[in-house]
């Protein structure tokens, strides 16, 4: 018990972010198997009944491969740098050229992340003539932004 209490003084914890990169699931099964382990306790002081112990920690078992592969599953999507969830370039390239005037093309997305909750973008836009490129490219980062929550964009303008 006293590794799970550590826990709690994990540096940057209260940072606004997962302190050490812990996922929810992390911590449901650690202070879950905590649960199981005062119910076996709590069942053998009162009712004598032993067999509860292995029993309660064989479902501990079974549960920690389920989270394990969800964990697994997000970091390899981030590590080969999969597109984030919602987003899809179809989407973006339909936003930004019904939403941004003096659009003329938008070519060579590519969106990935850093993070599951930061995605990242690089694209092309070629302007039509006469527009000022560098007001256009700041509205497509307002439309990435508020339509799509990327915070992190690089826009070539060609």
């Amino acid at each position: 018990m006293r590794s799970h209490a550590d826990g709690f003084r994990i540096p940057g914890a209260g940072l606004g972010r997962d302190p050490a990169g812990r996922r929810p699931a992390d911590w449901k099964l650690t202070f879950g198997s905590d649960r199981f382990s005062i119910l076996a306790a709590l069942a053998i002081i009162f009712t004598g009944w032993t067999p509860i112990d292995p029993i309660l920690s064989v479902v501990v078992v079974l549960i920690i491969p389920r989270s394990a592969w969800a964990v697994v599953r997000e970091s390899g999507h981030i590590l080969l740098e999969g597109a984030p969830a919602g987003i899809d370039r179809r989407d973006v390239t339909k936003a930004l050229m019904n939403d941004v005037p003096g659009i003329r093309k938008v070519d060579h997305i590519h969106a990935w992340s850093v993070t599951q909750e930061r995605p990242m973008i690089t694209l092309e836009i070629e302007v039509s003539a006469g527009e000022d490129a560098q007001k256009v490219k700041s509205q497509v980062k307002d439309v990435l932004k508020s339509r799509f929550k990327i915070d992190h964009s690089t826009v070539e303008i060609v």
